[in-house]
């Protein structure tokens, strides 16, 4: 399943190297920008004794922070790689990678929501904040992570080094041979095969100079440790979720040519070359896999083709299921970067038994047509 962290409790956060004032006229209109992006607060900033304090919840769920209210003790911990702080609300008590401070400018609770004062969790976090009084903004810098949690375990990925972190147990680790490249943004998924195997997967699709690009780390893992990983990487004029229309219902490892299945005991097929299957050149863009077969795409034209892992053959699917003359029209296109050629492909929208039930917008008539494959 694919988590997006999304805290129970209360809780934003934010960082500072220096201390930080905000004056009570403008405290409520401040913006906070992290890592340059502007943080969307869940309540305005509140000043008080010339300290300023921001809501605890928006900016933990941006900075990575797996985040747990203890009502026995009235305290809120704060839990990242390399980083774990417990919060008291009203009290100075607080403690910072197991050892314990004095926090003058205590936490606190309105309406709700919890506070923190900048200046300490400054110091807590060693992030760096510098404060633009003409513009009222603080522009925070950290080493931040994608923060996922799903029922058996909390991950994270450093945005600034790429590494993979996991916690069962309440302790985070880094799970070696998972690293990743350094990330501007991402996503995490998680399929588990029964107690022992798990599938991660970690997403970066983002766009640039009128280009898609999609990079995706697979990450095989049992008892802990990773027993295979793969990486893929595509870049062109559309996102892959813009063709997957239909959650594949088959676990896989593809690395753009090479594709593997995964089993409900969590082992591995055989490897399915589909460039020799298909006689194409190049990598591949996976749309759906079954146990019995694949919806494929070449980067070079992404024309939907049908892998059939039993007997490894192929059929293009646009000669089997358009008219002649579309066919023509589609052949003299074949330049994938084509906006309007991207817009006319084969989508599969649904699947029912051994019927796949495909749509594409004709590029004779413009109007979207109807059609359906019968797997053999």
């Amino acid at each position: 399943m694919k988590i997006f962290q999304s805290a129970a409790i209360l809780l934003l956060f934010s960082f500072m190297a220096v201390p930080l004032y905000a004056s009570a006229a403008s405290a409520g209109t401040v913006r906070v920008i992290l890592n340059d992006k502007q943080v969307a607060l869940s309540k305005d900033v509140i000043v008080r004794n010339n300290r300023t304090y921001l809501p605890l919840r928006s900016l933990s769920e941006n900075m990575g922070f797996k985040v747990r209210y203890e009502a026995a003790s009235h305290t809120v911990s704060l839990a990242r790689p390399e980083t774990d702080i417990i919060l008291a609300l009203n009290r100075p008590d607080v403690t910072v990678n197991g050892v314990a401070k004095t926090n003058p400018d205590a936490p606190f609770v309105r309406n709700g929501t919890t506070y923190v004062p900048l200046r300490f969790i400054a110091t807590a976090t060693k992030a760096n904040i510098e404060w633009n009084k003409k513009a009222n903004e603080i522009a925070v810098k950290d080493q931040a992570f994608i923060h996922y949690a799903d029922a058996k375990a909390d991950y994270w990925v450093s945005f600034e080094n790429g590494k993979v972190f996991i916690s069962q147990d309440g302790k985070i680790r880094e799970l070696t041979g998972a690293n990743v490249k350094p990330l501007e943004q991402g996503s995490i998924e998680t399929h588990y095969f029964g107690d022992r195997s798990l599938l991660l997967t970690v997403d970066d699709e983002h766009g640039a100079h009128m280009t898609i690009f999609h990079n995706r780390y697979q990450f095989l893992v049992k008892d802990g440790a990773v027993i295979k990983k793969s990486y893929y990487t595509y870049s062109g004029n559309y996102a892959i979720a813009d063709f997957q229309k239909v959650k594949s219902n088959q676990s896989y490892l593809f690395d753009g040519n090479v594709l593997q299945l995964i089993d409900r005991q969590g082992r591995l097929s055989e490897a399915y070359d589909l460039n020799a299957i298909t006689g194409e050149t190049g990598s591949f863009v996976i749309d759906y896999v079954d146990p019995g077969f694949a919806l494929v795409r070449p980067a070079r034209n992404l024309q939907l083709i049908y892998v059939d892992l039993m007997d490894k053959s192929s059929e293009v699917l646009y000669r089997k299921l358009l008219t002649e003359e579309e066919q023509k029209l589609w052949e003299s296109v074949d330049e994938a970067g084509d906006a309007y050629f991207v817009s006319t492909l084969l989508k599969l929208e649904k699947r029912e038994g051994n019927t796949l039930y495909l749509s594409y917008r004709s590029p004779a008539t413009e109007q979207t047509v109807h059609v359906e494959y019968r797997i053999q």
